[in-house]
């Protein structure tokens, strides 16, 4: 669908809630280019433009661009993103997760955090991991 350049500058000044996501795609020593959604009637737009990067270059969004500018539909889908996060310092028998007795046959009590041995292994008395 095409957008009139005023329209989308507009849009770009007053942001939220009709700019959706306003990021930052590319950054060099003269411009910074902008991917931004927008909704309009309900639906929802991607343009991309340029700012300048600093005071000294003489460059507005949409400055080589029509009147009319083509502007995508997109749609918003959710994705599972997996993180990988360092996690802290694991001490046996201080911060490691506590296992419950549940049922019998544990050698050892419930409120014991000490190291204990089965058949010359030592395991760690609140997450019954092997310590070796």
């Amino acid at each position: 669908m095409k957008f009139k350049k005023t329209l989308l500058i507009e849009m770009i000044v007053i942001g939220p809630p009709v700019v959706i996501v306003d990021e930052i795609v590319e950054h060099n020593r003269w411009a910074v280019r902008h991917r931004m959604i927008f909704q309009h009637h309900g639906r929802f737009y991607e343009t991309k433009y340029r700012v300048p990067a600093t005071e000294l270059q003489d460059e507005q969004p949409y400055d080589a661009e029509p009147d009319e500018i083509e502007c995508p539909e997109v749609w918003p889908i959710s994705k599972k993103v997996t993180v990988y996060e360092k996690l802290p310092l694991i001490e046996h028998g201080k911060n490691c997760p506590k296992v419950l007795h549940v049922g019998p046959g544990y050698l050892h009590g419930d409120d014991d955090d000490t190291p204990y041995g089965i058949d010359g292994i030592a395991y760690c008395g609140r997450c019954h991991w092997t310590l070796a």
